[in-house]
C-alpha cells in the first residue's frame, strides 16, 4: 500500500469517527492495517478502541501488542489491555492494571479516564492486598525466626507494591560490601542484651 492511500484511509477513518460512524471508521482502519505497512501508535490505539466498540474484544486485544511494541509503557494501551482482559475474565488483568497505574501521565485526566483509573486502582489494590496476605499467611506458618520473618514480610509488601525495594544511597563515603539494611534488627547484635544493662556502669566509668 502506498503512503497516499494509507493517508487517505486514515483520514477517512478520522472523519467517520468525528461523524459518529464507528462502523465505517472501523472498515477504513481495517483496510489501512491490511496494507501491511508500519503504522503509528495512535492508529493501533484507535483500531483497538473501534474493534472493542464493535464487540470484538479478542480483536481489540490483538491490536494492543502492536501499540505496546511501539511504546511499551503507554498508559492508555496498558489500561485498555487490562480492561479487556478483565472483561474476558482473565485474572492477569489485575497485574496489568497495576502496570498501567504506574505509568499514569502527569496532569489532569479527562472525566472518562478518571473513572477508568479509579476502577483500575480498586482492582489493583484488591489484588495487591490478596498477594500480600497470601505471603504473610505462608510466613506465619514457616517457623522463621524474627529477623528472617521481618525480611520475608518486607518481601511480601514489596511484591504487593505497598513498599519499595530499599537501597543504601549515601551522599558521601560509600564503603563497599556493607550489608544493606533500611532498619537494623536487634537480631544482628546478639551482644546488646548483655551490654545494655551495663550502661550506667559504663557511663560512670566514662565520666570518672
Amino acid at each position: 500500500m502506498d503512503s497516499n492511500l494509507l493517508s487517505r484511509l486514515l483520514a477517512e477513518a478520522d472523519r467517520a469517527i468525528a461523524a459518529r460512524n464507528p462502523v465505517l471508521a472501523l472498515q477504513k482502519m481495517e483496510e489501512a492495517v491490511a496494507g501491511g505497512v508500519p503504522l503509528e501508535l495512535d492508529v493501533w490505539r484507535k483500531l483497538a478502541a473501534l474493534r472493542r466498540a464493535a464487540g470484538n474484544q479478542t480483536g481489540a486485544l490483538a491490536a494492543i501488542p502492536q501499540a505496546l511494541r511501539l511504546s511499551p509503557l503507554d498508559f492508555f494501551s496498558l489500561l485498555s489491555k487490562a480492561s479487556i482482559l478483565e472483561h474476558l475474565g482473565d485474572p492477569s488483568s489485575a497485574e496489568v492494571y497495576s502496570r498501567a497505574i504506574a505509568q499514569r501521565p502527569p496532569g489532569e485526566l479527562p472525566p472518562s479516564l478518571k473513572a477508568a483509573l479509579a476502577h483500575a486502582e480498586a482492582i489493583a489494590g484488591a489484588h495487591q492486598k490478596q498477594v500480600e496476605e497470601a505471603f504473610l499467611a505462608a510466613i506465619q506458618g514457616s517457623g522463621l525466626g524474627s529477623v528472617e520473618a521481618d525480611r520475608a514480610a518486607r518481601f511480601a509488601s514489596n511484591t504487593a507494591r505497598r513498599t519499595r525495594v530499599w537501597h543504601s544511597e549515601p551522599t558521601h563515603f560509600h564503603y563497599p560490601s556493607l550489608r544493606e539494611e533500611e532498619f537494623h534488627s536487634r537480631g544482628f547484635f546478639p551482644w546488646l542484651d548483655r551490654w545494655e544493662p551495663l550502661t550506667d556502669i559504663i557511663t560512670a566509668e566514662f565520666k570518672a
